[in-house]
């Protein structure tokens, strides 16, 4: 407020024409703040206040208007006056006071300067602390309620690790790993053949880490080239064609949590320099912008391939493979864990309902699955269980339902793999067939959608 206002003010307590209107329109304007606001000239004559300094205060206008401070200090009208120090030290001054109604407020005296250096008027503000300090309790209860709402996601978490089925030695030694490294933010790199559950220890990493964020897997195979990089990075308002706004990629979903780079040996030359850079810098910029932005975020990479050969040849660079090598582990397949494979046919078995009710493997069923290699690992255990729940003609499982002829389980990789794949598009088949969604295919299978969204084009099955 200048010195101009404040005339304007004078005029307008006295009632000179035109500057009741503009007054009006003053008073109307401060009215209208939440904050208590009281004006005084330099000398600290109270010039105006606003309607909710009068409710703080439980003070009439009437009653202050032309008074000096220090008179209404020592009339006990206000216990302090932040003008009189703001006069005496000519620069802004805060102070914490409770005011008459017992109403604990922040009060904060600005100067404002006229000609000659001088003050011309002093406005103060008159924050209301009791409404803030509620906040404060309804943020700390609110604090308080997510703490326990995330223990009880550490005890669900818990308890999804009990569905990793298995006791084997190799298993246990596994989990251990996982466990150990889940509490650093260290890079980890997961190895290991195709469907022996690299995500489900990605996941478990992830859940046993003290990360808020969330868990965010991306099949780096399974989406086009063209389109990886805005998937990964984002990409701004405007970048391309049908950018009708911005879009956050999974790098920036996943902040504050861990981003899965599955099949990270599918990444294409050019974003394997723009994800070694993330690593390194932890900065993203969204395709067609030009702001970079800082995440949290930690990387779990997955891969069936062998990415040192990969690297030899040329096709995947050094530099980020160490970046990702930090922490090594491999998923041992499922031919190195006999123990396991009972176990895991007798849950699948399990999990879907037979229309003749629950199924049993007979000891010739296990002995068969106990010789068998398994190529497609563990999902090559589940589409098989599945299948045979399906079409089980009795109770007890033989070991000619399950079809694992000799010459399925000789060393003809080759053969295997048709063996594997006749399966697994069988099974897809039936369950696209009842669901129709890739969503609702993906959840039944207990794979991830871009999974069975490559599955379906891969079978023509779309």
């Amino acid at each position: 407020m200048n010195a101009n206002s404040q005339s304007i003010l004078n005029k307008g307590l006295k009632g000179e024409k035109p500057y009741s209107g503009l007054y009006d329109e003053i008073s109307s304007l401060l009215d209208s703040i939440q904050d208590g606001i009281y004006i005084t000239d330099g000398s600290c004559n109270t010039l105006k206040v606003n309607a909710a300094w009068e409710k703080m205060s439980n003070t009439k206008e009437k009653d202050v208007l032309g008074r000096h401070m220090k008179e209404l200090v020592e009339e006990g009208v206000c216990n302090q006056s932040v003008s009189l120090l703001v006069a005496k030290h000519k620069r802004p001054v805060s102070i914490l006071h409770r005011i008459k109604s017992g109403k604990e407020v922040l009060i904060t005296g600005t100067p404002i300067i006229g000609k000659g250096e001088e003050i011309a008027t002093i406005v103060t503000t008159v924050r209301d602390m009791d409404e803030l300090n509620k906040l404060k309790s309804e943020l700390k209860e609110s604090k308080k309620k997510n703490a326990q709402f995330q223990r009880q996601l550490e005890l669900l978490d818990k308890k999804e690790e009990k569905k990793i089925i298995g006791k084997s030695s190799k298993l246990e030694e596994l989990l251990l790993k996982a466990r150990q490294v889940a509490c650093y933010s260290s890079t980890v790199l997961i190895t290991g053949e195709s469907g022996v559950g690299k995500e489900v220890i990605a996941k478990l990493i992830h859940n046993n880490s003290n990360r808020e964020g969330a868990f965010i897997p991306i099949n780096c195979g399974a989406i086009p080239e063209n389109l990886l990089e805005s998937e990964l990075f984002g990409f701004a308002k405007g970048a391309f064609t049908g950018a009708d706004s911005n879009k956050i990629g999974l790098i920036e979903a996943a902040n504050g949590g861990t981003l899965l780079l599955d099949e990270v040996a599918d990444l294409p030359m050019h974003l394997q320099v723009k994800v070694l850079r993330f690593i390194q810098t932890k900065m993203i910029k969204p395709v067609g912008s030009s702001q970079e932005k800082q995440i949290d975020v930690r990387i779990v990479a997955a891969t069936n391939k062998e990415l040192d050969k990969m690297v030899e040849e040329g096709s995947f660079r050094q530099d980020l493979y160490y970046r990702l090598n930090v922490i090594p582990i491999k998923v041992p397949s499922l031919r190195e864990r006999q123990e396991d494979i009972i176990p895991l046919a007798e849950f699948f078995l399990s999990r879907v309902k037979s229309k003749l009710g629950p199924l049993k493997l007979s000891e010739t069923a296990k002995g068969a699955l106990l010789d068998y290699k398994w190529p497609g690992n563990i999902r090559e255990l589940e589409n098989l269980m599945e299948r045979i729940s399906v079409l089980a003609k009795s109770k007890v499982v033989t070991k000619q339902d399950l079809q694992l002829s000799e010459g399925t389980n000789s060393s003809n990789s080759g053969e295997l793999q048709q063996q594997l794949q006749n399966y697994e598009k069988e099974i897809l088949e039936k369950t696209y067939n009842r669901y129709k969604t890739t969503r609702e295919i993906a959840k039944e299978l207990g794979i991830s959608q871009t999974s069975v969204v490559r599955k379906l084009k891969k079978y023509k099955l779309t």
